[in-house]
């Protein structure tokens, strides 16, 4: 396994000094933010989440299996929005899920959940994501996807996806 959490931890710690997670006290369902063009960064994609009361354990706060599920929601979102189709009419398995909680997620808030970057290899994209809430970083991930032909084998990510994903890859020398 390599070591995610250097590269992720430092990414975030660049991408959230150039746009500060922070926004109005009602900021839309999702938003996609792009880099000035003079900052080597890429791309990332929020998506806000209303924590639910059925999202709480008996500790109340977001249960640790339900990070997973806003991370699935995020992905969702990105999907429709930027690459123009519905993560349900995609065949893609995941291969891998990292997570490392840092924080509690507490009733009663917005959780924002930040992808990017996104690695593409040949057959498999790798997304980091960061959810955060009341301005704390309560979680960092890493998903490894598969995309899957009819057969159920790794099928080529489309050269139309690579397009559209590019301004989200991850910047050498950062």
């Amino acid at each position: 396994m390599r070591s995610r959490g250097l590269f992720r931890s430092r990414w975030f710690e660049i991408a959230r000094s150039i746009h500060p997670v922070a926004g109005p006290p009602n900021p839309p369902r999702y938003k996609a933010r792009h880099p000035d063009s003079q900052r080597m960064t890429p791309a990332t994609y929020d998506y806000d989440i209303a924590v639910q009361y059925r999202d709480l354990d008996p500790r109340k706060h977001v249960n640790h299996a339900v990070y997973v599920s806003y991370l699935e929601q995020a992905k969702g979102a990105f999907f429709v929005d930027v690459l123009g189709t519905s993560l349900a009419d995609v065949d893609t398995a995941v291969r891998s899920l990292d997570v490392d909680y840092l924080a509690p997620v507490l009733p009663d808030r917005t959780a924002t959940v930040t992808l990017g970057p996104i690695e593409v290899g040949e057959t498999s994209y790798t997304i980091a994501y960061e959810v955060v809430a009341d301005g704390t970083v309560a979680a960092e991930a890493e998903t490894v996807s598969v995309l899957l032909d009819d057969d159920g084998r790794p099928r080529r990510v489309p050269d139309a996806w690579r397009e559209h994903l590019a301004p989200y890859a991850p910047v050498d020398g950062g």
